[in-house]
């Protein structure tokens, strides 16, 4: 419930222009407090479970709190005499939309690759000789990279086609994950999981703002759910894929299909840059104040 109101909201506060920006660092700070969480969580652990909980349930509420009574509405208010649109209709729209659906079969092939961390590769590695504790260390290289580099890598990508920055992701991130199909020393698998955390900084700042750009200004929670829901549905598929590959043909296969189907999502985001340009300098001639990023 939470990403599609949030990336909305940014839709509706932050100027075109800066929302790519915008999104990185919203990208950056949730994974600083990821960072911080996971020590802290720790420490609380040792004086007992139930403390971690009750701490994580009060935070959470207080935060709630605070929104709902500092936050603002951001909702853009509805053009006068314009009919009322139905929920119904509002939800189903982006999967009417074939530039948009375009854009998000890429996404959901990254998503399936970037999910093997969270099960294939641990049982991959450990197969290989790694520890728990190797694997936590290996896995530590993803947020620290993310902490020290993401600000910059969001300036770097804003300044090159978004396209081109969506292919470049998909390269990475690719390739990252198929260095896994090597044999793997703590060395060798964090040198793989930072290339594919490059591909993961690339990414999350641009495409939320292509969805932006695409989405109608009153559908923009309906469009950004429909992006989120490719994670959701992605990280659901992603294990038990994941893991049927794994167990009968072995990881080197995984790997190997994890960097073709990388490679595949980045040159399909350059096969669908011409039209979702075309989309996008046509609703800019509707809406003057669209993104000036290039497709």
């Amino acid at each position: 419930m939470y990403r599609p109101a949030v990336s909305a909201a940014v839709a509706d506060v932050v100027p075109p222009r800066d929302r790519a920006r915008a999104y990185g660092l919203l990208y950056w700070v949730i994974n600083l407090g990821f960072a911080i969480a996971l020590p802290l969580a720790g420490l609380l652990a040792t004086m007992g479970y139930r403390l971690l909980f009750i701490a994580d349930a009060v935070t959470t509420f207080l935060y709630g709190c605070c929104v709902w009574l500092l936050v603002p509405e951001t909702r853009p208010q509805a053009e006068p005499g314009r009919e009322a649109r139905s929920p119904v209709g509002d939800l189903l729209a982006p999967f009417r939309d074939g530039v948009y659906l375009a854009f998000c079969l890429p996404i959901f092939a990254l998503a399936l690759t970037f999910f093997q961390s969270h099960m294939s590769l641990p049982v991959s590695l450990v197969s290989q000789g790694l520890s728990p504790g190797d694997y936590g260390l290996v896995m530590s290289v993803n947020g620290v990279l993310i902490v020290v580099l993401q600000p910059f890598i969001t300036r770097v990508v804003g300044k090159v086609r978004r396209s081109t920055a969506l292919a470049l992701a998909g390269l990475l991130t690719g390739v990252g994950f198929g260095l896994h199909a090597l044999p793997a020393s703590v060395p060798w698998a964090m040198f793989a999981v930072a290339v594919w955390t490059l591909g993961e900084m690339a990414q999350s700042p641009v495409a939320p703002s292509v969805v932006a750009d695409l989405a109608p200004t009153e559908l923009r929670g309906s469009y950004q759910g429909a992006y989120h829901m490719m994670w959701g549905l992605a990280s659901s598929v992603a294990p038990a894929l994941g893991g049927a590959v794994l167990g009968h043909l072995g990881a080197p296969t995984l790997w190997v299909g994890c960097m073709v189907l990388g490679l595949a999502a980045g040159g399909w985001h350059l096969a669908i840059a011409g039209t979702r340009r075309r989309r996008v300098e046509a609703l800019r001639l509707e809406r003057p104040e669209m993104s000036t990023s290039l497709d």
